[in-house]
């Protein structure tokens, strides 16, 4: 701004505050886009992941979507869907972009992810569970933000994740 144009404004302003001196109003400023950056750049969903994955002993009977420990898996569970896409980073499981569908007639609370890692022979390795939490309603779409879903362990080529239990919300 122009010294003139500068005058004009502080001149629309109480006098207390016309008085403050140009530093404040850089901070100020900084302050404000900086927070209109932070906002942008950091959207959260409704829906997260609330727990730490926790680790279950290689060679128990899971498969993501299929059967879960002890036997098959919940009506409400199967009519659940995820897709996401599983990467190894850092020497994590990383599962980016992924949509929780709730395709029954009720309202779901929760649901157990679990993130399967297989060897080149598709010899299950290891398995992880995590509770992704509602409400969610009938028909609808949660998007979940990236998150860990254990070590990479060795010898592992690949990781599937499915949803293997179901809680239906109560009234």
């Amino acid at each position: 701004m122009l010294p003139a144009e500068l005058a004009k404004v502080r001149s629309m302003l109480p006098p207390e505050i016309a008085k403050l001196p140009v530093w404040v109003w850089v901070v100020v400023v900084v302050a404000v886009l900086y927070g209109v950056y932070y906002l942008g750049t950091h959207k959260q969903s409704t829906t997260q992941p609330v727990q730490q994955p926790t680790a279950t002993q290689p060679g128990q009977p899971g498969v993501p979507g299929g059967q879960g420990q002890g036997g098959g898996i919940s009506a409400l569970a199967q009519e659940q869907s995820f897709q996401a896409n599983i990467a190894g980073v850092n020497g994590y499981v990383e599962v980016e972009n992924g949509q929780w569908a709730n395709n029954s007639n009720v309202i779901v609370q929760s649901v157990t992810l679990e993130c399967v890692q297989y060897s080149a022979s598709g010899q299950q390795l290891t398995q992880t569970q995590t509770t992704l939490n509602g409400p969610l309603s009938p028909s609808m779409t949660s998007y979940i933000p990236s998150f860990q879903a254990g070590q990479i362990v060795q010898g592992a080529t690949s990781a599937k994740c499915g949803i293997v239990a179901a809680t239906q919300a109560t009234p």
